[in-house]
């Protein structure tokens, strides 16, 4: 194959020559290559310079557009970049021309030109210069714009705290509405159920003022107002008497008890004379010769639990008995016949004591009580006191060495007498409870009248009724019944004909308060005195307590709550006082009988009673 050279025609020195100058055209390309290259670099390099310098400013002013619209409305939006996009474009373009300006240019100076390098050094320091410039143009502009954008920090901050503390207050108030608006929905429900409670208490007082006999029909009992009998030196009375009534065996007895000793089991009187003892002297006899002597606290309680246990023994020792130690009915007394030995009760004289020729069983070291002996007092704090079952019937209560003993222990542990009492002979819970019997009437008679009782509830007294204002009269019926004492009263005694009675002779004010003195109707009844009782509760109690121990019948004036002052509303017969309680006779028949239990505000030390004393004379 022929490629067109021919060896046999090749001219060495002609051949060099060529060379020569193809090597010599070769680098003066080389250098215009060279040349051409490095303009093109600074070309670009300032190209890439100016396209910076350009976005730096551009980012600058989107960034400043962001912020303004940041701090106007809180949104940060996305900037919106389509003229970079067009400045690129066209830079781009001029990059295009440029570039081919510059080939054009490289190609005219390719027959070894070499000013093109020093232009472009120039180029290339002005450009330098202009960049030096724009930057620390670009560096004011920039503290310039942070300046500004400090500035509106500040103020955005200011504003936001402006706005916060205004939130605050606005939260403030709001929970201070809110608040009231709670309290507001809880009071008034109760504000609501407690102007209905009034009205309702209202229109019952209404009701029991002015409907008479209908408001007992419509009004239940333990809703009733029992306002009682108003009077303004009013008290209340007490419950003793030398009379008394008990039931034992199912079988009642009233009147004036006395007593047979006989001083051994073949019955011989220890009084040759066949005489009779008084009740009350002997149960104090019985008490002083079983476990009297000491006179400490123990002692008290210990004492008065035997008198009384000595009491209900005698009361029911001869109830089922016949012969020598039945109860007897001789000349208008009740007769106790017993052994005063251990077979039945020891028993010592106390106003006697012991003697070597005695009559009577004191032990030696009993010698005879003084007048005002605490054993004494003791026996008369518990006077007519008898242990009584639910019927009310007297208890029996026998006793050896062992009980007394323990009567001993649990005063020892703090109890009284009558807890002493029921704890040792009620261990079944049968519903003992203690009893006064000093009474001329039963106790489901007198002792259970109630103002309201359908055979007089409706009767006038001057304007209201009994049952309406009734508790004082009907209080002090209880106790002349209980006396014994005879009356003006023809045919059966009750609150109803002493009502009918005690008015003929004056004995009601025009607004129904009753009159204390009640001589006119029962004349051996005396008023004593009507004042008032203060103290503590045990202080009250005390003083209730002596007057009953005087043979004194007591009528009490209390509240039914406590107001500070001296407001009496009701009033109750007083049966007797117990270690802690005064039991009485209520009118009312809703209470229970327990004073403290029933009016609790009588306990307090700065609310008075009223108290009414009588007692029996001639």
């Amino acid at each position: 194959m022929n490629n067109g050279y021919n060896p046999e025609q090749f001219d060495e020195n002609e051949t060099v020559g060529d060379i020569n100058q193809l090597l010599s055209n070769g680098k003066g390309i080389v250098n215009a290559g060279r040349s051409f290259v490095g303009g093109a670099r600074s070309t670009i390099n300032s190209g890439k310079s100016s396209l910076d310098k350009l976005k730096k400013n551009d980012e600058k002013d989107v960034d400043a557009i962001n912020n303004r619209q940041k701090n106007d409305d809180g949104v940060n939006r996305k900037p919106r970049n389509t003229d970079d996009e067009e400045n690129k474009k066209q830079q781009n373009t001029k990059e295009t021309k440029t570039q081919s300006s510059e080939n054009n240019t490289l190609s005219q100076n390719d027959n070894g030109k070499l000013n093109g390098k020093e232009n472009n050094d120039n180029d290339k320091s002005k450009i330098n210069d202009k960049i030096d410039k724009t930057k620390k143009d670009d560096n004011l502009n920039k503290k310039d714009n942070n300046k500004k954008d400090d500035n509106k920090k500040k103020k955005s901050k200011s504003k936001n705290s402006k706005t916060a503390v205004e939130v605050k207050k606005k939260n403030k108030i709001k929970l201070i509405l809110i608040a009231i608006k709670v309290g507001a929905l809880i009071a008034f429900p109760i504000l609501v159920i407690v102007l209905i409670i009034l009205m309702i208490t209202a229109a019952i007082k209404w009701a029991e003022n002015n409907l008479g006999f209908f408001a007992d029909l419509i009004i239940p009992d333990s809703l009733k107002f029992d306002v009682g009998d108003y009077h303004s030196n009013s008290s209340y009375s007490g419950i003793y008497g030398s009379s008394s009534s008990f039931i034992v065996n199912g079988k009642e007895y009233s009147g004036k008890i006395k007593v047979r000793l006989y001083k051994n089991d073949q019955f011989e009187l220890v009084y040759s004379d066949d005489r009779l003892i008084d009740f009350d002297k002997y149960i104090l006899g019985v008490a002083y010769q079983e476990v009297g002597g000491g006179t400490d606290s123990i002692s008290e309680q210990v004492f008065k639990t035997q008198a009384i246990a000595a009491r209900s023994y005698a009361l029911t020792r001869g109830a089922g008995m016949g012969g020598k130690l039945a109860i007897t009915e001789e000349n208008g007394y009740i007769v106790i016949n017993i052994r005063q030995t251990t077979s039945d009760q020891a028993y010592c004289d106390p106003d006697i004591g012991y003697k070597p020729d005695q009559v009577n069983n004191c032990s030696s070291g009993h010698p005879a009580l003084s007048s005002d002996s605490p054993l004494r007092k003791w026996a008369n704090e518990v006077e007519g006191l008898v242990l009584v079952d639910s019927k009310g019937e007297v208890v029996y209560t026998p006793y050896f060495n062992v009980d007394q003993n323990k009567w001993r222990s649990m005063a020892n542990n703090g109890m009284k007498y009558d807890e002493i009492l029921i704890k040792h002979y009620d261990s079944a819970n049968k519903g003992y409870t203690i009893k006064r019997i000093n009474s001329a009437v039963s106790n489901t008679e007198a002792e259970n009248w109630k103002q309201c009782d359908s055979r007089w509830k409706n009767l006038i007294v001057r304007k209201q009724t009994i049952c309406e204002i009734g508790c004082a009269l009907t209080s002090v019926s209880i106790q002349i019944a209980r006396s014994g004492t005879p009356t003006k009263v023809s045919g059966e005694f009750n609150p109803g004909t002493f009502m009918e009675a005690h008015k003929s002779n004056g004995g009601f004010s025009a607004y129904d308060s009753i009159t204390w003195n009640v001589t006119g109707v029962a004349p051996n009844f005396k008023l004593i005195s009507s004042s008032s009782l203060s103290g503590t509760k045990q202080e009250k109690m005390q003083k209730v307590n002596s007057y009953l121990s005087s043979g004194e019948f007591v009528i009490l004036g209390v509240s039914h709550t406590y107001t500070g002052t001296y407001n009496i509303d009701h009033y109750v017969a007083v049966n007797y006082v117990s270690s802690d309680e005064i039991y009485v006779f209520d009118p009312n028949s809703s209470k229970k009988g327990q004073l403290f239990s029933d009016y609790p505000a009588m306990a307090k030390s700065n609310q008075n009673f009223q108290i009414i004393r009588y007692k029996l004379e001639g």
